[in-house]
């Protein structure tokens, strides 16, 4: 055997490692390239999605409101410094507002996932029409300012909801008692429905209240005094309300962390 030959025998080894590795980057990069492939065959799939959505709410008689997302994969991998390059849009907000919007319209909504903002300001959709909205459990944030609404206990099915607008409604005595079914707002606004202390008191059985308006509301003597007991309240309007000023006085005692807006 000559002196040449383990020489021979490592060269080749060496050369074979190097093959090797070239193969695996070869195995590695196509396999990043076929996951990037199939992310971006989701997010063409769900953009088109979207835009079917986006028909039929229009056919309804809505305007949608868009936020792109990230495709779950890329979150999982990235985290929050995930490339947005293939990110998708989805439906977020809808508006359905002014006279011509009815029940009917509601019915035609299609199912909405991503859905966090429904806005129904000036609508005619009726207690009713919200048979529709109660499925749509993503919903963060509803008006139903200036309709014909009164009973609102179809809401309760929404576990999510956040804020509640009902400025001008018709809900209006005894459909209020409705209000304490809704355990997770935090922002309810119930101005200009002349809210009584009967109603105040259901109104106190939303302990995650943040944000309350009462505005022009028609309050007895201790008619604030239950408001005391919502531990998260921070914002309080009074604008046009009739209210006891002792009343007033003793509210901020008790409760100093709150803003009162008059």
């Amino acid at each position: 055997m000559s002196a040449d030959e383990p020489q021979v025998s490592g060269s080749s080894s060496a050369d074979e490692s190097k093959d090797g590795a070239k193969k695996l980057g070869i195995v590695l990069l196509c396999l990043t390239l076929a996951a990037f492939a199939a992310i971006e065959g989701v997010s063409l799939v769900e953009a088109q999605r979207t835009e079917n959505l986006r028909r039929e709410v229009g056919i309804a008689g809505g305007k949608c409101q868009f936020e792109n997302r990230t495709p779950t994969l890329l979150k999982r991998v990235f985290g929050e410094s995930a490339p947005s390059f293939m990110d998708y849009p989805v439906i977020v907000g809808v508006t359905m507002s002014g006279e011509k919007i009815g029940d009917e319209n509601l019915a035609k909504l299609p199912a909405l996932p991503d859905l966090v903002s429904l806005d129904l300001e000036g609508s005619q959709v009726t207690s009713d029409g919200l048979d529709a909205v109660s499925p749509l459990t993503s919903i963060r944030s509803l008006s139903l300012k200036d309709t014909p609404v009164t009973d609102i206990t179809p809401l309760a099915d929404m576990p999510h909801l956040e804020i509640l607008e009902l400025n001008f409604s018709r809900c209006r005595g005894e459909y209020l008692s409705g209000l304490s079914q809704l355990k997770s707002v935090t922002a309810l606004l119930v101005g200009y429905l002349e809210v009584t202390d009967q109603e105040v008191v259901e109104i106190a059985k939303c302990s995650q209240l943040e944000e309350l308006s009462i505005a022009a509301s028609a309050l007895g003597e201790h008619g604030l005094q239950p408001l005391t007991s919502l531990q998260k309240l921070r914002t309080l309007v009074l604008s046009d309300a009739r209210f006891d000023s002792a009343d007033l006085e003793a509210f901020k005692v008790a409760r100093p962390d709150v803003e009162i807006i008059r």
